[in-house]
């Protein structure tokens, strides 16, 4: 009777070893796969912000150009008048003339 009462308590023993040993096992895996959401939501994080970087970068982009453009719109304009400007003043020039022979 005393070997089968060891031999039940050495079981029980065994059980709750093995039950322990398990809710270690399930608390590292609970852990890891903590981590593994924790390092997913920071990879996300890091993903959004990339794109909103990107997006600034684009905008930044654009202005720069819709800038440059302007800029030689500008530029082309003051060509242009510079330009013309002596043709104007030949123009009137020549009709100072024609209004004084008359």
């Amino acid at each position: 009777a005393a070997a089968a009462r060891e031999e039940a308590e050495r079981r029980i023993q065994e059980q709750q070893r093995m039950r322990r040993e398990l809710i270690k096992h399930d608390q590292a895996l609970l852990e890891q796969m903590q981590r593994e959401a924790a390092a997913q939501s920071q990879a996300e994080g890091n993903a959004l912000q990339q794109l909103a970087i990107e997006r600034v970068r684009a905008r930044q982009a654009a202005l720069r150009k819709r800038l440059q453009e302007e800029e030689m719109a500008t530029r082309r304009r003051e060509e242009l008048k510079h330009i013309h400007e002596p043709e104007i003043h030949s123009e009137l020039e020549e009709a100072r003339r024609l209004a004084e022979q008359r």
